[in-house]
C-alpha cells in the first residue's frame, strides 16, 4: 500500500466521522477495521446538539436522518418521589440532539465515508501493531505484515483500544457498574422525544427514543446484584419498574415478563487519560478515555475530538506542535465533562444521606428557575465548557440543599444537623476534588507536551 496522509485505527462512530473530516481538507484516508459487519456490543446512540452540527458540517447528518435518525428535544428527570418529571430543553439556538440505532449509525457513515474521494475504508482487516522509527509513529502493519505509512496514526478503536495500548498512554480504569439494555415501543416514553432519567431505584434508568417507533433503556445495576437475564428481569421488576411512569413501566414490565424477548448488559466504565498524543500518532474518543454514560457524553466527546484535531492539522499540519494544540485543547473541554459527569452520577445514584440532599436541591434549583434549566442544560450539551460554570451550578445547589434542611420543620434539630453534616461532606468533597482537576488543567495547559513511546521489546 503506497503511503497515505492518515491512518485511522477503527471503523465506526468516531473513525469514520475523523475520515470525513479530515478527507474534506483533500488528506488521503485510510481506515482500518477487523470488525467487517455490525459490532454485538452495545455502543451509544444519542447524540447532544454539538456532536449534531459536526456531523451536519461533514455532511453526514441527512445520510444518518435518512437512516431512521429523529430529533430529541431535551431531558426529562423525574424524582424519586413519583412526581412530574422536571422538563430540561436544548437550546432553541443550538437545535436539537439525535436519536439513532447504533448498527444504523455504523452502517451508514461506511457507506457514506468510503464513497467520498481521498478515503479507503479497509473491513476485516486487522492491525497488529505500529511502525517507528526514531521515536516517531509512522504508520501500522496488518496481520500478514502488510505495512501502510501514514503522517498521522489516529486510534479511534474505543473503550478497550488497542492503540492506547501500543502507544503507552497511562490510564486508569474502573468498572462502574452494569447497564442492562431493553427495547421498547417509543409510545411508552411519558414525555415525548427526550431522553428520560428516572430517579429512586437501586441505580438510574436512562430512557431514550432512538429511531422512529423506538425507545431504548439503560438501566444502571450494581456490579454486586446477581448477574444473568433471569437475576436481572427478577431485579428489574421488583426494584427498577415501580420507579418509572406510566406508560413506560406498563412496557418494561411486559417485556420483562417476556422470556423470549431479548436482554443484555454491558459494563460501564471510567477510563481517565493525562495524556492522548505521542510523536505520530493521537488517540479520539473512548480510546482517550471515557466516563459513565448517564450523561450521553461518549459520541460527543469523539465529535469534539475530531473537530478539534482537524482545526488543528487544518492550521498546521500533522506536527508536533498540532498534536500539543489539540491535547491542550481536548483536555479543556473533556475535564468539565468528566466533572460534571461524576458529579451528576454521584448525586443521582448513591443512596448517601448527602446525595439524597443533592438530589431534593437539584429537582428544587430546576424547577425554581428556568436560568438553572438553562444553565444545566448547557453544561450537559457540551455548549457551556468552563469549569468554573460547573462550580457555579454545584455551589447554587449545595446551597438550595443546605436551606432546604435547616428550613425544615418536620426533623428534630439533631436530625437536621446530622442531614447538614452529611450533605456538606458530599458537596465539599466533590467541590475539592473540582478545584483540584481545574487548577491541574491549567497548569496543564502550560506544560503541554508529546508523551514519549514505550521502548520497545528487548530495549
Amino acid at each position: 500500500m503506497s503511503k497515505i496522509d492518515i491512518a485511522i485505527v477503527g471503523g465506526a462512530y468516531t473513525g469514520l466521522s475523523a475520515a470525513a473530516a479530515l478527507a474534506a481538507q483533500g488528506l488521503k484516508v485510510a481506515v482500518f477495521d477487523n470488525i467487517s459487519g455490525p459490532n454485538p456490543q452495545y455502543r451509544g446512540e444519542l447524540i447532544h446538539p454539538l456532536g449534531v452540527r459536526g456531523l451536519s458540517k461533514w455532511g453526514l447528518l441527512e445520510p444518518l436522518r435518512k437512516a431512521g435518525g429523529i430529533d430529541v428535544v431535551g431531558f426529562a428527570v423525574a424524582p424519586e418521589d413519583g412526581s412530574e418529571a422536571v422538563l430540561l430543553d436544548y437550546s432553541p439556538w443550538g437545535g436539537p440532539g439525535l436519536g439513532i440505532e447504533q448498527h444504523a449509525i455504523v452502517r451508514t457513515l461506511r457507506a457514506e465515508v468510503s464513497a467520498r474521494p481521498n478515503v479507503q475504508l479497509h473491513l476485516g482487516k486487522r492491525v497488529e501493531g505500529l511502525l517507528r522509527e526514531n521515536g516517531r509513529i509512522v504508520g501500522l502493519y496488518l496481520e500478514g505484515g502488510e505495512e501502510v505509512r501514514a503522517e498521522l496514526t489516529i486510534g479511534a478503536d474505543g473503550r478497550q483500544s488497542n492503540m492506547r495500548q501500543w502507544l503507552g498512554v497511562p490510564h486508569k480504569i474502573k468498572l462502574l457498574s452494569y447497564s442492562v439494555i431493553l427495547a421498547v415501543p417509543e409510545e411508552a416514553l411519558p414525555y415525548g422525544r427526550r431522553g428520560h432519567v428516572f430517579l429512586g431505584a437501586p441505580g438510574t434508568i436512562l430512557a431514550y427514543p432512538y429511531g422512529e417507533g423506538m425507545a431504548r433503556l439503560c438501566i444502571d445495576v450494581s456490579v454486586e446484584a446477581p448477574k444473568g437475564p433471569s437475576a436481572w428481569r427478577s431485579l428489574l421488576l421488583n426494584d427498577y419498574v415501580p420507579k418509572m411512569h406510566e406508560p413506560l413501566r406498563s412496557a418494561v414490565e411486559k417485556v420483562l415478563k417476556d422470556e423470549n424477548a431479548p436482554i443484555a448488559a454491558a459494563g460501564t466504565h471510567s477510563i481517565r487519560t493525562d495524556a492522548c498524543v505521542v510523536p505520530g500518532a493521537l488517540l479520539a474518543g473512548d480510546a482517550a478515555g471515557c466516563a459513565h454514560p448517564l450523561t450521553a457524553g461518549g459520541m460527543l466527546n469523539a465529535v469534539n475530538d475530531v473537530l478539534i484535531f482537524s482545526e488543528c492539522l487544518a492550521k498546521e499540519g500533522p506536527s508536533d506542535e498540532a498534536l500539543k494544540n489539540f491535547q491542550r485543547a481536548r483536555y479543556r473541554f473533556i475535564r468539565s465533562r468528566e466533572m460534571f459527569t461524576d458529579a451528576l452520577y454521584e448525586v443521582f445514584s448513591s443512596k448517601a444521606e448527602g446525595a439524597r440532599g443533592l438530589r431534593k436541591g437539584i429537582i428544587h434549583y430546576w424547577l425554581g428557575s428556568e436560568r438553572a434549566r438553562a444553565a444545566s442544560m448547557r453544561i450537559l450539551s457540551g455548549d457551556e465548557t468552563s469549569p468554573t460554570a460547573f462550580l457555579s451550578e454545584y455551589t447554587r445547589v449545595m446551597g438550595l440543599s443546605t436551606l432546604a434542611i435547616l428550613k425544615s420543620e418536620n426533623d428534630k434539630l439533631t436530625e437536621r444537623a446530622l442531614r447538614l453534616s452529611a450533605l456538606l461532606q458530599t458537596s465539599l468533597g466533590r467541590l475539592e476534588r473540582a478545584a483540584e482537576i481545574t487548577l491541574g488543567q491549567l497548569y496543564a495547559d502550560q506544560k503541554t507536551r508529546l508523551s514519549a513511546l514505550p521502548p520497545l521489546k528487548g530495549e
